[in-house]
């Protein structure tokens, strides 16, 4: 029977598939003895929600668990996203432990692998695995070496540049960067009507109202910069919502208005720019999705 967990035996595990069949998750239920089931979800805040209303349950029933959320490498993207939700919960309840755990296959022909790798994870408290192939690799953070010659990726000269959230912190850091190199033109985007931002003291930046998780809305946005300069050379998405609250008490509606920039926004942005040639598209993210908050 599987173990349920390396380091306390009253943690009741939880196997969560993502992307996974209810066949498999009952297979591997009767196979191991412990809770198995499929997390669903059409949509990536669908997803999310699913997971936050388990985690969100298992805190306020002071339950001790031990997650695993298994999901395939080349579908980590989709899925994998999850895991800083996973850490948060983690510094939230002393009671939980928890791994996102990503596998060459998860289908019933596999079933053996998976189900040896499984009870292998049980054992231990790294917070982020994957197997290729058979080879275990654990997730780490470290230093970025930033190489010192040219990348090649630069503002140029005359150059015309987007950057949604332009009027928010990281927005007039890059603005004030960008705008010092000769004849750059600077197009900032917000929500805000023009009236309710401050006056805009460079002559070659320009503020738009744009709601970018309105795909029309974007749209009319690229067609109007590309109207008017003939070209954009590149997209810094730095706009998000800040809709900080414990798991228990986070709403549907909070996660939806964080979800609306970051996903809906870079999608809209990234479709309506898919046949430009740009220099460069910068996006930015928590920390907390890497580390939990």
């Amino acid at each position: 029977p599987f173990i349920s967990s390396g380091v306390a035996t009253d943690h009741s595990p939880l196997i969560l598939l993502a992307g996974g069949t209810v066949q498999l998750a009952e297979k591997l239920k009767e196979r191991l003895e412990v809770e198995v089931e499929v997390l669903q979800g059409d949509t990536e805040e669908a997803y999310f929600v699913a997971l936050h209303e388990k985690l969100k349950k298992t805190i306020k029933e002071n339950r001790g668990m031990h997650i695993l959320l298994v999901c395939e490498n080349d579908q980590y993207k989709n899925y994998g996203f999850v895991s800083g939700l996973l850490k948060t919960a983690r510094q939230e309840h002393s009671k939980l432990y928890v791994k996102t755990l990503g596998v060459d296959r998860l289908s019933l022909s596999k079933i053996d692998t998976l189900a040896e790798m499984l009870e292998a994870e049980s054992l231990n408290l790294e917070e982020e695995v994957r197997y290729i192939n058979g080879d275990r690799s654990v997730k780490k953070i470290l230093p970025l070496v930033v190489a010192k010659e040219d990348s090649g990726t630069s503002v140029k000269e005359g150059g015309v540049y987007l950057i949604t959230g332009g009027t928010g912190g990281l927005g007039e850091i890059f603005s004030s960067h960008i705008s010092k190199k000769k004849d750059a033109k600077l197009i900032l985007v917000g929500r805000r009507d023009k009236t309710e931002v401050k006056t805009l003291t460079h002559e070659n930046v320009f503020y738009h109202r744009c709601d970018i998780s309105q795909k029309e809305e974007v749209k009319t946005l690229i067609k109007t910069i590309l109207d008017k300069y003939g070209k954009l050379n590149g997209i810094i998405h730095s706009a998000g919502v800040v809709r900080d609250s414990f798991i228990q008490k986070k709403s549907r509606s909070e996660i939806a208005a964080v979800f609306q920039s970051k996903i809906a926004g870079i999608k809209n942005i990234d479709e309506s720019t898919k046949e430009l040639d740009l220099d460069f598209m910068v996006l930015f993210s928590s920390v907390a999705g890497v580390l939990g908050n």
